[in-house]
């Protein structure tokens, strides 16, 4: 019997590229190493917040640590599957990654903002939540398909990536590595 072919190694590669821009990047928090070049599609509405509004950006940068370091691990995880990774391997590493995004979604809506960043924060969330879904998705599919579900991944990352450094901005917190080159 010939062998699995898998596309899990090309899938690994925008995955963890995917896993990096989601987590490390999209979320902030943690010092974490990622990058994102891409064009943003969506048009952001805060402006800078005083500094009254600091307290609001430790309360963000709180919410969405542990979410980065969830996610961090399965940037690791994932880099470690087999070319003949099972549906049920990926899902052990989209499972918790999904989870994180959500909670930190949760935590968001249950969090006060202050007016200058709430439009951006509920398209943020709205583009995580996506995210999360779409991360959802991957082991359902069959492994051809792996490759073209890691590239939608990456797509909403980027969107969400570039929302949270608008909120980031409006949080009066300063640009990360990621804003122009690492988290956010």
């Amino acid at each position: 019997m010939k062998p699995r072919r898998s596309l899990l190694p090309a899938a690994t590669a925008v995955i963890g590229l995917t896993l990096g821009l989601v987590g490390l990047s999209a979320c902030g928090g943690s010092g974490s190493t990622a990058t994102s070049t891409a064009p943003t599609t969506v048009a952001p509405t805060s402006t800078v917040a005083s500094s009254a509004d600091s307290s609001a950006g430790q309360r963000y940068l709180d919410i969405v640590g542990p979410a980065n370091d969830t996610i961090r691990a399965q940037v690791t995880r994932i880099q470690a599957l087999p070319n003949t990774a099972t549906p049920a391997q990926l899902q052990d590493i989209t499972d918790p990654w999904a989870l994180a995004i959500e909670q930190t979604c949760d935590a968001l809506e249950k969090a006060s903002w202050p007016a200058a960043v709430q439009a951006d924060m509920v398209k943020l969330i709205a583009a995580w939540r996506a995210t999360a879904a779409d991360v959802r998705k991957g082991p359902t599919l069959p492994a051809s398909d792996w490759g073209s579900w890691a590239q939608t991944v990456q797509t909403d990352s980027v969107s969400a990536s570039q929302l949270a450094t608008t909120v980031r901005k409006g949080l009066g917190l300063a640009p990360t590595e990621a804003s122009t080159a690492t988290t956010n």
